[in-house]
């Protein structure tokens, strides 16, 4: 298998996904004895994504909450790829969750622990934002619910492209879907870019759909600039 790290120190044991941003791996950490999640960057990222990534994982890895993902370790490989280890979870998407213990959107608004979900996300995003950070790519798939209905706590995950406030970009980084206007005008993103993807996000649970869809990015564009 293949090793990564310094001094070797993981040793990938399967894949679990790929994207555009890179793929994630199950791995053994041979120095704290346990298995971790590494995602290790594309290399067709930009440079500018690729070391404002860099910067967020150390970020990122300086702080702890119990609706975050843990990220544990950051480096780059030998093929010059950076890389970052989390703790590793089991668990579904929030849509996928919803799908299983509440199919019918509208029974959703009164149940209690749809509620409790929902606030445990806005505790994750309130203590990322106290700290000067906004995910950018909010959306049901990086919101993981880990444990049983009763027991049950969000995760919020996939921060590889998180971005500090204020933090202007040439380029577009998020899912259309859920992306704020600002974001889609090139502007900075804020605490509120989240907020704004958040209420896509309770749009689509309580109604089914998310408000703005279409086969074209520019039906999807429009929608969110013009409302």
């Amino acid at each position: 298998m293949k090793l990564l790290g310094k001094d070797r120190r993981y040793r990938i044991l399967e894949t679990l996904g790929k994207g555009g941003s890179g793929a994630v791996y199950r791995a053994f950490d041979s120095v704290e004895k346990r298995e971790v999640a590494i995602k290790v960057l594309s290399a067709e990222l930009s440079a500018s994504q690729s070391s404002l990534a860099s910067e967020e994982f150390r970020l990122l890895a300086s702080h702890t909450h119990a609706n975050l993902v843990q990220v544990y370790d950051y480096g780059t490989t030998t093929d010059g790829l950076r890389y970052f280890t989390m703790e590793l979870l089991e668990g579904e998407d929030l849509l996928g969750y919803l799908g299983r213990t509440l199919p019918a959107p509208a029974e959703r608004a009164a149940a209690p622990h749809l509620a409790d979900l929902l606030d445990q996300v806005l505790a994750a995003l309130d203590y990322i934002h106290s700290r000067g950070l906004v995910h950018q790519d909010l959306k049901p798939q990086n919101i993981l619910v880990v444990g049983q209905e009763g027991t049950a706590r969000v995760k919020l995950i996939d921060f590889g492209l998180a971005r500090a406030t204020g933090t202007e970009s040439q380029e577009l980084s998020g899912t259309i879907e859920y992306l704020a206007p600002e974001l889609l005008k090139g502007e900075p993103p804020t605490a509120r870019s989240d907020l704004y993807s958040l209420g896509i996000i309770l749009h689509e649970i309580f109604l089914g759909q998310p408000p703005f869809h279409g086969k074209k990015m520019e039906e999807l564009i429009r929608g969110h600039l013009e409302g």
